[in-house]
């Protein structure tokens, strides 16, 4: 089966479609904190009608934080392969698996976690260091290093937490597809 290549195509953020009935709820605060922080370098995939089929929650964020026009991935599917791909994207993800103790190396060579608290809870990475604190002797970070890391993190990880508890969640009405925000 030959696949058409898709386009890539910038367009006015108004000109681009959310899918009314969109299963999927990503975190928009923490795809926002991403973009914010790495810049926007992953394409939202649109149909040939300019409705999102991948990156609703990448739209949201682009939307909040105030782009007027973003590149964006045409590609030439029907709709039954836009449901079908919409579904398998975001159910890809749900299967991906964690290399624990890699991740944790990872983790541990940048040093300051403080970056990586929008992504992960202060429990999440307190747990992923000390799991691998066996695997870090070689490259010379000792337990002591390790726990005062943690130590740090979790005291700044709460506040952070607490913080990020407070901010409005965005909600779309599953009837009208219309957004709004509620307070928790």
């Amino acid at each position: 089966m030959k696949i058409p290549q898709p386009i890539v195509e910038t367009l006015p953020i108004n000109s681009i479609k959310p899918y009314w009935r969109n299963p999927n709820r990503g975190d928009v605060a923490a795809v926002k904190a991403s973009v914010e922080k790495y810049g926007y370098n992953r394409l939202i995939v649109l149909d040939k009608n300019h409705v999102i089929i991948v990156g609703h929650t990448l739209y949201k964020a682009v939307q909040e934080l105030g782009y007027t026009e973003i590149p964006c991935m045409i590609v030439d599917l029907n709709e039954k392969q836009a449901k079908e791909y919409r579904i398998v994207d975001n159910k890809t993800r749900d299967l991906a698996q964690w290399d624990t103790e890699q991740l944790g190396m990872e983790l541990k060579e940048l040093g300051d976690l403080g970056t990586m608290q929008s992504f992960f809870s202060a429990d999440e990475l307190k747990n992923l260091v000390q799991d691998s604190i066996g695997n870090m002797q070689s490259v010379g970070i000792t337990g002591e290093d390790i726990n005062k890391i943690s130590t740090g993190l979790s005291t700044q990880m709460t506040q952070n937490d607490a913080d990020r508890m407070k901010r409005p969640k965005n909600v779309t009405c599953p009837h009208c597809g219309e957004d709004f925000a509620i307070e928790m």
